[in-house]
């Protein structure tokens, strides 16, 4: 089970199984109003037959993000027959200093696992590493199907070395939010409604021209992204960058919408 509009890497994987002659079905739990995981919604839809439910928070593409006291009560409300797997791939984003990470949780409940990765606030993409916590039980099943996908010796001191270099960590936080605060201001005179995400990224919705839009941004070398699906239509991801490749989007990006293409 995942969240419609969500990340959906798990569950498009899940769903491949059934090529292999694995039957497999995936639940699609649509947002809140206001983007956010529906909980309740979730919650009611589990079965006996639910296996896993993938929680992605700060959640992709939307960037919305659930506090950790309602993802305890989650926790707690499903059966502990379903492994809970809590994404947090984009948590080093979140700007509240004293914001509560899933981990306790993962420590606390043995049908919980927690993901991290290094390819984002520690800019190592390419490395392909990343981290889980959680039961002993669940990271035995775990290594027994990464025996042939361990990283390589040059990944893991990559990996080593990522950790120590906290200066790297708080310019790349700040960097994301600075570029929210150069943003939201713009938005806001121009009218435009947008998600105040917690990721590396946020939403801004620019209307039922989307596509045209995001096609003109392209010619003017300005790259965003219309991920989300049916729900985000009318939406642009757009993802951080420097203070000057900001003022570029912004400032084509006012262009083009003053010429109501």
């Amino acid at each position: 089970m995942e969240a419609e509009t969500g990340y959906g890497s798990i569950s498009r994987v899940a769903e491949g199984y059934n090529d292999k002659e694995i039957p497999t079905s995936v639940i699609r739990v649509p947002l809140t109003a206001d983007y956010r995981h529906d909980l309740d919604a979730m919650r009611n839809a589990i079965t006996s037959k639910t296996s896993m439910v993938v929680i992605t928070n700060p959640n992709n593409p939307t960037g919305t993000l659930l506090s950790y006291e309602e993802l305890e009560q989650f926790v707690n409300a499903v059966p502990k027959h379903v492994i809970v797997v809590i994404d947090e791939a984009y948590i080093h984003f979140v700007r509240d200093p004293n914001y509560k990470r899933a981990i306790p949780l993962a420590i606390a409940n043995d049908n919980v696992i927690v993901l991290r990765t290094f390819s984002k606030v520690y800019g190592l993409p390419a490395m392909r590493l990343g981290y889980s916590v959680s039961s002993t039980a669940i990271q035995e099943k775990i290594l027994f199907y990464m025996a042939d996908s361990i990283p390589g010796v040059l990944t893991q001191i990559a990996g080593m070395e990522a950790v120590k270099d906290l200066a790297h960590v708080r310019r790349s936080q700040q960097a994301v939010w600075d570029f929210r605060d150069q943003c939201y201001p713009v938005f806001d005179r121009m009218g435009l409604e947008y998600i105040k995400g917690e990721g590396n990224f946020f939403q801004v919705k620019v209307g039922s021209n989307r596509t045209e839009i995001y096609r003109e941004l392209g010619k003017r070398r300005v790259q965003v992204s219309t991920r989300g699906g049916d729900r985000m239509a009318e939406w642009l991801r757009v993802s951080a960058g420097t203070a000057r490749e900001t003022e570029v989007f912004l400032n084509e990006l006012e262009d083009i919408l003053s010429k109501s293409i």
